[in-house]
């Protein structure tokens, strides 16, 4: 019985792997790939053959068009979008069927690639927008950058050191020819050694050089740079900037010029204001003098009062005469105050009685009073007190 029951089980198994088969090839007939057998059986026959309908339906599957494409018109699309490419236009994509034939994956790896290629573009194109503004910074600042291989000897300019130079671009090797050309010559062999010394020292340096061009004979230049080994190469790289200070330079030379044309007028004034205070002296000493003289012979009071005021005019003048030599003296900070006994009383009592006549001239009364609690004999400088006085009078 046992036996009976297995070889019946057997047969209902086999008659429903024979419908499972059958249900396969019709839907293939009828052009349906998608239906598959997923069952372990022990018979190696029926497995070969169940393994075999299972890739036809997958290999026919995989070449299948699908349903809203014809193949022709799936090839023109597939054309549009990479033409599209060559415009850099990336946004248009293929449409992906759930199908999963061979097109749909060549759809898809299309899309990935405009994907990848948009990406890549937008990169380059931001790179390139940042160049253009670094370009603009250099230009505006006059600041070109450089690198220098000294195991190739290779030269690399940007656009501005370039247009600083005055030099087309050209290969590396050439370049430092060039570059080395424009050097003046007095500067080459200091220029050598600042770039042995960082070579050797591995470290920055700054010097100033002229280079002779064409559009201006002369022009001053600020080289900073800093050399060190590069990494992949293990080269020794020396990088840094060059700006044209020829403007600068100028600035400089004319500063220095119009200082020293100050200082020429200056000694100048020094020299006229010294010779003027000895030649007014000559005459004014010869007035002085007289007046003193006069004031000795028996004049009238009114004569004396004029001669006072003549007296007393001389030595504000001789007074003036020693403010200009004061002044130069402030300006070169040589000014010394005395400290000295004077009387004060009568120094404010002469400065004014000078000015006295000129009032009465005017029709106005000139007086002053003195504290009584001032003292008379005061420590100090009458002639700074007498100048004080003699500015708020006048």
């Amino acid at each position: 019985m046992e036996i009976v029951n297995n070889q019946s089980e057997k047969t209902e198994v086999k008659a429903d792997i024979l419908d499972k088969l059958l249900e396969l090839s019709e839907a293939m007939l009828h052009g349906d790939y998608s239906k598959r057998i997923l069952v372990d059986f022990d018979d190696e026959t029926i497995t070969k053959i169940v393994d075999n309908l299972n890739q036809l339906a997958d290999k026919v599957q995989l070449n299948k068009i699908g349903d809203d494409y014809s193949q022709e018109q799936t090839v023109n699309d597939f054309i549009e979008v990479i033409s599209s490419f060559a415009n850099l236009d990336f946004k248009q994509k293929l449409p992906i069927s759930e199908n999963g034939t061979i097109m749909d994956a060549i759809a898809t790896g299309i899309n990935v690639l405009g994907d990848e290629l948009e990406q890549s573009t937008a990169s380059k194109q931001e790179l390139e927008v940042e160049r253009n503004r670094l370009n603009e910074a250099q230009a505006i600042a006059k600041v070109g950058s450089w690198e220098f291989n000294s195991d190739t000897y290779h030269l690399k300019l940007s656009d501005e050191a370039y247009r600083i130079f005055e030099l087309e671009a050209m290969p590396g090797d050439k370049l430092l020819e060039k570059y080395l050309e424009r050097i003046h010559p007095e500067d080459r062999a200091s220029m050598d050694l600042f770039v042995k010394e960082a070579l050797e020292k591995h470290g920055h340096f700054a010097m100033e050089y002229r280079i002779i061009c064409r559009d201006e004979p002369i022009k001053y230049i600020l080289c900073i740079g800093e050399a060190s080994r590069d990494d992949k190469t293990k080269a020794m790289v020396v990088k840094g900037t060059i700006q044209d200070i020829t403007a600068q330079k100028r600035t400089e030379e004319t500063l220095k010029k119009a200082k020293e044309d100050a200082e020429s007028a200056n000694n100048a004034k020094s020299l006229f204001l010294a010779t003027m205070s000895h030649e007014i002296r000559t005459p004014l000493n010869g007035i002085l003098g007289l007046t003193e003289i006069m004031m000795g012979e028996e004049i009238s009071d009114a004569h004396r009062d004029y001669l006072e005021i003549i007296a007393s005019s001389g030595k504000n003048l001789s007074q003036l005469i020693n403010d200009i030599l004061d002044f130069s003296k402030i300006e070169s900070g040589k000014l010394q105050l005395e400290n000295i006994n004077f009387d004060f009383n009568a120094v404010v009592s002469s400065n004014i009685n000078r000015y006295k006549f000129l009032a009465k001239q005017k029709g106005l009364v000139l007086s002053h009073h003195i504290d009584e609690s001032i003292p008379k004999d005061v420590i100090g400088d009458p002639n700074r007190v007498s100048q004080i006085i003699t500015n708020l009078i006048g």
